[in-house]
C-alpha cells in the first residue's frame, strides 16, 4: 500500500478493511475469533473488535505459520473458518453456504474458489480424481496456468483433521514459509466452493481498494433503494457502510453520507451535501452543505452553503438560509437563521431571529466563552454579541449593534456611534478633470 498505515487498516466505505471479515464471523455467531497479526499492531487492531484474540506473528512466516500461531486454549472448538483481512467483500450467504456444505456434506474441509477473468498471481484449483488440489502459480504447467480457477485462501476446516496436518506442514524450499494451501491438499474428504469473483477480491494497492470501493458502494446504494430510499444517481453518491436512511427520503447526486450517520425518514438531502457522523430526524431537507457530528431535528430546513460543526444542535422547525456556521451550539426551535451569520458556543432558545450578518464573538484569543439568547428574541441584521454574554427573553438588539453587555428580557439593545453629515462634501472632495495637455 505505500503507507505508514497498516493495510488492513485502510478505510473501505468508512470502515478499516478488517472489519468487513470480523463483522462475517460475528454474524455467523463465532464461537471465537483469533486476529493473526504482525508485529506492533495490536493497539491498533484491537478496537475494531475488542472481543476478539490478538495473537502475534512476530516472525511472520506464511499463512499456515500464522494459523498455527492460534493458542491451545481455542483449538478446542469443532470447525475453523479461516478469513482475511485484506479480502472484504465475501458476503454471509457465501460463507454460510461454505459452511454449510462442510457439515452436511462431512468434509473435512472446503475451500472458496473463484473464476476470475485474469488469473495472474493466483494459486490455481485444479480438479483430480482424488479431489480437488491447488497449484502455485511458479509451479503450474502451461495448460494448469490457463485455469481461471482460483483459491481465494478461505477455508473451512473439520478442527480435528486441521491441526494435526498444520503441525507437520514442511517449509517451502522457495521461500521458507508454510503454506496453508499445502494443508488443504492432503486432507482426505475436501472441496471446493466457488463464489462470484467480486468477492474474492484481495486488496494489495491503492487501485484494487478504489474497485473495492465501487463494489460495496453499488451494494450499498441498491440495499438502500431497495428499502425504499430514492438515489437519484448512485453512480455519483458516496454512503458508507455504516449509515442508515429512512424511507422515502430522496438522496441527490453528489452526495456524501459517512460514519456513524443516521438519516430519517422523508428528508430530501444534496445535491452536492456532506454529512459525517451527524444525526438528521425526519422529514429534513439538507442543501449543498457540509455537517460533522451535528444533530438536526424534525423538520429543519437547511438551505445551500453552510457548514455545521461538531456540537451543533438544531431544534425541530428551524430554518437556516445560506452561508451560516454554527459550532457548539443549540438552536431552540423554530428559529431562524438568516445569511452570513456564526453562531459559536451559543445557546439559543425558541423562536429565535438571527438576522444576516450576526456574529457571536465568542474567543477573545485565550478562552472560548458562551452566548446565551433567550426565547422569541430578535437579534438584528449585523449584530455582534460579545461572549459571554445574555439576552433575555423577548429582547431585541437593533441593527449594526455590538453587544457587550446583558439584555434585560423585553429591552432594546442599540449600540451605535451617532451618524452626521458634513454638508457639500461630495462637490468640494472631487476636483474637475484635468483638460488634455494639463497636469493633473
Amino acid at each position: 500500500m505505500r503507507s505508514a498505515l497498516p493495510k488492513v487498516l485502510h478505510p473501505l466505505a468508512g470502515r478499516p478493511l478488517i472489519a468487513y471479515p470480523l463483522a462475517l464471523a460475528r454474524r455467523l455467531d463465532a464461537a471465537a475469533v483469533a486476529v493473526v497479526h504482525a508485529p506492533g499492531q495490536q493497539d491498533q487492531l484491537a478496537p475494531v473488535d475488542p472481543a476478539a484474540t490478538m495473537v502475534p506473528q512476530a516472525d511472520p512466516r506464511g499463512t499456515g505459520d500464522a494459523l498455527n500461531r492460534v493458542p491451545p486454549e481455542l483449538r478446542g472448538h469443532t470447525e475453523v473458518l479461516v478469513l482475511y483481512g485484506d479480502v472484504p467483500l465475501l458476503t454471509q450467504a457465501t460463507l454460510t453456504a461454505l459452511v454449510a456444505m462442510r457439515r452436511y456434506e462431512g468434509l473435512d474441509g472446503v475451500l472458496l474458489a473463484a473464476r476470475v477473468r485474469d488469473p495472474h498471481g493466483y494459486g490455481r484449483v485444479v480438479h483430480e480424481a482424488h479431489g480437488p488440489r491447488i497449484v502455485e502459480e511458479a509451479d503450474a504447467t502451461p495448460e494448469i496456468a490457463a485455469v481461471n480457477l482460483v483459491n481465494t485462501g478461505v477455508c473451512c476446516f473439520r478442527a480435528a483433521a486441521l491441526w494435526p496436518l498444520l503441525a507437520d506442514l514442511v517449509p517451502s524450499a522457495a521461500t521458507g514459509e508454510l503454506y496453508l494451501t499445502d494443508v488443504f491438499g492432503r486432507l482426505r474428504q475436501r472441496a471446493v466452493l466457488e463464489c462470484p469473483e467480486e468477492e474474492a477480491l484481495g486488496i494489495n494497492d491503492r487501485a484494487q481498494l478504489a474497485a473495492a470501493e465501487a463494489v460495496l458502494r453499488r451494494r450499498i446504494n441498491r440495499g438502500l433503494q431497495l428499502a425504499g430510499v430514492t438515489i437519484r444517481d448512485p453512480e455519483t453518491t458516496w454512503i458508507d457502510a455504516a449509515v442508515r436512511i429512512g424511507q422515502d427520503t430522496v438522496i441527490e447526486p453528489f452526495s456524501f453520507l459517512r460514519g456513524d450517520t443516521e438519516i430519517g425518514a422523508g428528508c430530501h438531502i444534496g445535491p452536492f451535501a456532506e454529512i459525517t457522523d451527524s444525526r438528521v430526524g425526519d422529514h429534513v431537507e439538507v442543501g449543498r452543505s457540509h455537517l460533522v457530528e451535528a444533530v438536526l431535528e424534525e423538520g429543519v430546513r437547511l438551505g445551500p452553503f453552510n457548514r455545521l460543526r461538531p456540537g451543533s444542535r438544531i431544534g425541530a422547525g428551524v430554518r437556516i438560509g445560506n452561508f451560516a456556521e454554527i459550532k457548539n451550539s443549540t438552536v431552540g426551535p423554530d428559529s431562524d437563521v438568516h445569511h452570513f451569520s456564526y453562531l459559536g458556543d451559543a445557546v439559543l432558545g425558541r423562536g429565535v431571529n438571527i438576522g444576516a450578518g450576526t456574529v457571536t464573538a465568542n474567543y477573545d484569543g485565550v478562552a472560548k466563552h458562551r452566548t446565551v439568547i433567550g426565547d422569541h428574541v430578535f437579534i438584528g441584521t449585523d449584530s455582534t454579541l460579545i461572549a459571554p454574554v445574555r439576552v433575555g427573553d423577548g429582547a431585541y438588539t437593533a441593527a449594526g449593534s455590538v453587544i457587550s453587555r446583558d439584555v434585560a428580557p423585553g429591552a432594546l439593545a442599540i449600540e451605535r456611534g451617532e451618524q452626521r453629515e458634513v454638508a457639500d462634501w461630495t462637490r468640494r472632495r472631487r476636483r474637475p478633470p484635468a483638460e488634455p495637455g494639463q497636469a493633473p
